[in-house]
């Protein structure tokens, strides 16, 4: 048989050679949603993978943040086509970094993995409209100067950030609870090593309770792991030694398999600062525990690692700086904890590795580097070049006295700002300045938002959607150490709440709630879960209780375009009470409905279905006779809204309220 006669003969079967795949190919991850690096994600967002074949595995998918509870729950669908979706049951938090790992666990109908690994896809949540003006909240004395790294996260999981503190003097971490109004009660101290100088959080065992880790620099030079309970309490695991200082701590799933790891420079003691370093990487378990790899040799002197996708490749890659050589290198990952060399020229960073920060400043999906020059009195953007390397400055500005930044959306337009710390060569104090992003990509020359800070931590104390700044400082000479928290101030457009009624009830009633300039909401949260609701007036939403939510008290937040409001005083939803003898067994969906709404019933019969609007006017009347499939409610014509549906047979009858979208 000729090869023209064989092809066209399988052609003529229907078998389509040219887009049949290859045998044994592995599915490729072909679309992301968010986008990698997007810093603007709704905080209700789903999340969508696509694939270039058919997979399983979405409920091996994980998603962790890190300001609220660490691993996200989330319900998920997709298996076995080429597109698996994610919808994590609470929200995220204003501004706060996300993590998802597409592990090895997601293949194909042949039990092949993604090409070229695990994916590990980072983004950052939307951050609410604000002004970027800051008005001070309160001041928290402190009394050692040794103090370090300040940080926000809830981690008592009621829905306010929280704020901790190293005190190295003290050997202890410093933990306020936040009311979630800009306030922070009194300390408790964790003891965690001796002479913590730096802390992250993260969940470790995969709990939904975000977890402490501290790195030590005392004589026992521990890197001490806490688990949290969710409720503000830690307990402590076994340390994690260090041949030497342990320094730069970084929190990140640098081997793609959904638990996140530990990495941190290991260097020489201060009094030999150009001494041999290393990078050390300690893999999770997901329980708590971890596995020590092999320590990678850095430069001498290097000790300053950041954990970010460089390449894009979905691999956490290291950044580290090196304040003896004055340089910013990259070591790009190979997605099983390891790192080597990106082939491109490392940045000169001069004295400011400290104080560089990693982020997309250009809006193009690659990492930048913002850099402080303090000699020089400017700080410079250097974009990424997406291999791992970042190019020439491409905006140097203007800020005399720059040591430290942070990158976050201080106004809430979608775009990072720039926020620096200033101060003389050494200060032990300086000034806070925020740089905005102009609309043409630049920045807007600096404004400066506070007097007195040595670092800060960015987010929304006050659950108003904005992020606020939580300084650390210490003062003249280290004499006057204190905390102090700056609210951002609201737009005059932004929704306020004054009260919602009832203030506990049961699954499936409707709560109401009262304020101003709720036009527009995009988004009713109930202890951060998103529900059903409805706008009836600027000054009036009503919303639904969700099944889930019981014997538990939770905030109650109103999102719209202009800004963001949350009810000070907790709503609890109650078990439901017993049914009555006449009560009517009745399931509805879906709920909210749109042109049609199924009733199910479990006893057959004559029923009569009547839709009220919240007048108590009939909307609309229907009478069916009910058997084992559900009866179908036309509800083409009907307004969206909050509704009453009526359902009764003989003497027994149900009320529900149903939502028309």
């Amino acid at each position: 048989m000729s090869l023209c006669t064989s092809r066209c003969g399988l052609l003529a079967a229907g078998i389509v050679l040219a887009t049949a795949p290859a045998f044994g190919q592995a599915p490729a991850l072909t679309a992301i949603s968010p986008a990698r690096h997007a810093v603007n994600v709704p905080r209700t967002a789903g999340i969508s993978l696509t694939f270039s074949q058919p997979v399983t595995g979405a409920g091996t998918v994980r998603i962790h943040s890190s300001q609220w509870r660490g691993y996200r729950a989330a319900s998920n669908n997709g298996d076995g086509t080429t597109t698996l979706r994610l919808q994590p049951t609470q929200a995220f938090a204003p501004g706060e970094l996300v993590s998802v790992t597409v592990p090895g666990t997601v293949q194909n109908s042949s039990g092949q993995s993604l090409t070229g690994g695990s994916q590990v896809l980072q983004f950052r949540a939307a951050a609410g409209p604000g002004s970027a003006t800051f008005t001070g909240s309160a001041v928290y004395n402190e009394t050692s100067a040794s103090i370090y790294t300040p940080r926000l996260a809830d981690v008592n999981n009621d829905g306010r950030l929280d704020f901790l503190l190293v005190d190295g003097q003290s050997s202890r971490v410093k933990l306020r609870l936040g009311d979630g109004r800009g306030n922070l009660g009194s300390p408790t101290n964790l003891i965690l090593g001796q002479d913590p100088r730096e802390i992250q959080l993260a969940d470790f065992n995969n709990d939904g309770n975000l977890d402490l880790a501290t790195a030590a620099l005392g004589v026992t030079r521990f890197v001490t792991v806490a688990l949290g309970s969710g409720t503000g309490a830690f307990a402590l695991v076994t340390p994690i030694p260090a041949t030497a200082l342990p320094t730069g701590l970084q929190v990140g799933d640098v081997n793609g398999d959904g638990n996140q790891d530990l990495v941190f420079a290991v260097v020489a003691p201060p009094a030999t600062p150009a001494g041999p370093a290393s990078l050390a990487v300690h893999l999770g378990d997901g329980q708590g525990g971890f596995t020590e790899l092999p320590a990678m040799p850095l430069v001498a002197g290097s000790s300053y690692p950041y954990l970010h996708d460089l390449n894009n490749d979905g691999r956490l890659d290291c950044v580290v700086g090196n304040a003896t050589t004055g340089l910013l290198t990259s070591y790009l990952g190979s997605g099983t904890g390891t790192f080597t060399p990106a082939t491109g020229a490392s940045l000169s960073v001069g004295t400011a590795a400290p104080g560089v920060s990693v982020a997309d400043l250009t809006g193009d999906g690659t990492l930048d580097a913002v850099v402080p020059d303090n000699t020089a009195g400017t700080v410079r953007v250097h974009p990424g070049d997406g291999q791992g390397n970042f190019g020439a400055a491409v905006q140097t500005l203007s800020l005399p006295g720059a040591l430290r930044t942070w990158t976050a959306d201080m106004n809430g337009d979608g775009a990072l700002d720039i926020v620096v710390v200033t101060g003389g060569s050494g200060a032990l104090n300086g000034n806070v300045f925020v740089l905005l992003r102009n609309s043409t990509g630049g920045f807007q020359p600096a404004v400066q938002a506070a007097t007195g800070a040595t670092q800060l931590a960015t987010g929304d104390l006050n659950n108003d959607g904005t992020l606020d700044l939580a300084l650390m400082d210490l003062g003249i000479s280290g004499t006057d150490p204190k905390v102090q928290l700056l609210l951002n101030q609201a737009l005059p457009t932004a929704p306020t709440i004054s009260n919602f009624t009832p203030t506990s009830t049961n699954p499936g009633a409707v709560v109401t709630v009262s304020g101003t300039n709720f036009t527009g909401a995009t988004a009713v949260l109930l202890g951060g879960v998103p529900t059903s609701f409805a706008v009836n007036s600027a000054s009036s939403l009503q919303f639904f209780v969700p099944a889930a939510a019981t014997g538990q008290a939770a905030l109650v937040t109103v999102i719209t375009p202009n800004g963001t409001a949350t009810g000070f005083v907790p709503f609890t939803a109650v078990l439901a009470t017993r049914r009555g003898a006449n009560a009517l067994a009745v399931t509805t969906y879906p709920n909210p409905a749109h042109g049609r709404l199924f009733v199910q019933l479990v006893s057959p019969g004559a029923v009569h279905l009547t839709l009220y609007n919240q007048l108590g006017q009939q909307v609309r009347r229907a009478a069916a006779t009910s058997g084992s499939t559900p009866l179908s409610f036309d509800l083409t014509g009907v307004a969206p809204g909050l509704y009453t549906l009526r359902v009764q047979t003989g003497e027994r009858m149900a009320t529900q309220r149903i939502l028309v979208e």
